[in-house]
C-alpha cells in the first residue's frame, strides 16, 4: 500500500473501528496526520499570529476534524495486531 492509498483508506473507512488495518495503512496515515498538523501549525502562527500560545486555533481545528479517523486506524491496526481495540 502507497501512501495515497493508506490516506483514502483511511479517510474512507473514518469511523470504522472493526477490521484490520496494516502496518503501512497505519504508518503513512499517522505520518500524514502529523504532517497536517505541522503545516497547520505554522499556518496558524502565520495568519493569526499566535505564536507565544501553545496551540493555535487552527491546529485544534485540524485535532478535531481528525480525532475520529485517527482513533480509527489506531483500532483498526491494534485488531490486526491481535489485540483488543
Amino acid at each position: 500500500m502507497n501512501f495515497e492509498q493508506a490516506i483514502s483508506t483511511c479517510m474512507m473507512k473514518f469511523a470504522t473501528f472493526s477490521g484490520r488495518a496494516s502496518k503501512n495503512e497505519f504508518l503513512y496515515f499517522y505520518f500524514f496526520y502529523f504532517l497536517i498538523q505541522v503545516f497547520s501549525n505554522i499556518l496558524g502562527d502565520a495568519i493569526v499570529g499566535n505564536a507565544g500560545s501553545k496551540y493555535s486555533t487552527i491546529q485544534l481545528c485540524v485535532g478535531i476534524v481528525f480525532l475520529t479517523p485517527v482513533l480509527a486506524a489506531g483500532c483498526r491496526r491494534l485488531h490486526d495486531t491481535g489485540r483488543s481495540g
